[in-house]
């Protein structure tokens, strides 16, 4: 076997899709890798939050590990249910009402066990967004659901599938994202609404990970800032982006809630996540509101990264902090991801099975502890 995998290794290598994870160290818009110091767009603490150590100082004050101890040890379903979840479930109740909320251990534990259950149902057919996470589609695969692509964010050829289906199906589930995390894209979230409208046995699905903390007047979604979150079914949201902590959640009305409760391997065998993971992120949405700052200060370096990549005359995609510099060809992309690496940049390549075969890219993430100049010097290197 082990001579197998070698030769998979070397497939990989020729092919330039080999990966390794990298010792690191961290410094707000800094990134220190093998000891040399680079400036960050790989991050995706986009408000800053996991490096405020300010905000963090504050959290430890009013911290009491009397009540929040490091460590569940424990399935929620057994001895691992702490009062600090429920507190936190009540509160993301409370800013999506009148939905209810159902904690999982990450973004990825939220999407896999979710799509298994809903898969579990009957005559379901999934109709998802191309360029969904691969959470969705691992979930899609381990649980044999049936299912079918439409175009990234294209709406009529979605309409064409719920044409052609409605009828077959009891239920059909449409998949999408707030912001799009390899795309950088925002998806036609009223257009989805409306196809719900016009078919009945429709129920919608969004994914806010990279959406949840950065955008809307509230920095709750794209979903909750069209005020549209009583139209959608499931909304996934992920603690570990723009929040600055771990974990994730399901927003969906009671009875799918206790469904999930009861059928979510992800949630049922899983040791739950840490208390003080949970106790942070809640801290984070208590406290949201005060980053607008650091939102508005994001969309103003994405406005500066855009209108520079157009005068360079660079080929790019992305409308909100997720900017991809489209290369396409694999060793294209890890030749530029050294060029920028060796001028001081870490901004990793981006390739297949992440995005679709020939669709590689350099993607720049932005946060708020970037600057300017920051990002004027990574212009001037392309």
């Amino acid at each position: 076997m082990q001579e197998k995998v070698k030769l998979i290794l070397e497939e990989l290598e020729k092919t330039f899709s080999y990966r390794d994870i990298l010792p690191m160290k961290h410094d707000k818009n800094f990134i220190f890798v093998r000891d040399k110091r680079l400036v960050n767009f790989s991050s995706n603490d986009y408000l800053g939050i996991a490096q405020s150590k300010h905000f963090v100082k504050k959290f430890l004050d009013q911290l009491d590990l009397h009540r929040i101890p490091p460590s569940s040890s424990s399935s929620r379903i057994l001895t691992g249910n702490f009062e600090i979840f429920e507190r936190f479930e009540y509160f993301l109740q409370h800013l999506y009402a009148p939905k209810k909320a159902l904690l999982f251990n990450s973004g990825y534990h939220a999407n896999m066990g979710v799509i298994d259950c809903l898969a579990k149902i009957s005559n379901t057919l999934f109709l998802t967004d191309s360029s969904m996470h691969a959470s969705v589609f691992d979930g899609l695969r381990i649980s044999h659901a049936k299912f079918k692509r439409f175009a990234h964010n294209n709406m009529q050829e979605l309409e064409i599938l719920l044409e052609k289906y409605h009828h077959e199906y009891e239920h059909i589930v449409i998949l999408s994202e707030g912001i799009f995390s390899m795309d950088g894209d925002i998806c036609n979230i009223k257009q989805l609404v409306e196809f719900k409208k016009q078919y009945p046995n429709v129920l919608l699905y969004i994914d806010e990970a990279h959406s949840i903390g950065t955008y809307g007047k509230n920095l709750l979604g794209v979903c909750k800032n069209a005020n549209l979150v009583e139209k959608v079914d499931f909304l996934i949201l992920g603690f570990g982006k723009a929040i600055g902590s771990s974990g994730g959640c399901v927003i969906c009305d009671d009875v799918f809630r206790k469904y999930f409760i009861n059928k979510a391997r992800t949630l049922i065998y899983s040791t739950a996540m840490a208390p003080i993971s949970a106790a942070f992120s809640l801290f984070v949405f208590q406290n949201l509101l005060n980053f607008k700052p650091q939102q508005k200060k994001l969309l103003k370096l994405t406005k500066f990264l855009k209108q520079g990549l157009i005068e360079k005359n660079t080929d790019f995609i992305g409308d909100a902090h997720i900017i991809c510099l489209m290369t396409y060809d694999n060793e294209k992309t890890l030749k530029l991801s050294q060029k920028l690496f060796d001028k001081g940049f870490f901004a990793p390549a981006i390739r297949f099975p992440s995005v679709p075969e020939n669709q590689s890219r350099i993607r720049i993430s932005l946060t708020a502890n970037l600057t300017q100049q920051n990002i004027a010097n990574l212009l001037e290197c392309l």
